[in-house]
C-alpha cells in the first residue's frame, strides 16, 4: 500500500473514521440493552 498525501485526503480519512466510530459505539450500546433486557427479561 501507498502512503496517502497529507493534507485534505488525510483530514477526510480521520472525520470518516470518527464518524463511523461514532456509529459503532451506539450500535454496540443497542445491542447490550438489548441483550441485558433479554437476561433480565424486561421489554424494551
Amino acid at each position: 500500500m501507498k502512503e496517502k498525501p497529507k493534507g485534505v485526503n488525510r483530514k477526510m480519512t480521520n472525520d470518516g473514521e470518527e464518524k463511523s466510530g461514532k456509529m459503532k459505539k451506539l450500535q454496540d450500546g443497542k445491542k447490550k440493552k438489548i441483550r441485558y433486557a433479554k437476561q433480565t427479561g424486561l421489554q424494551i
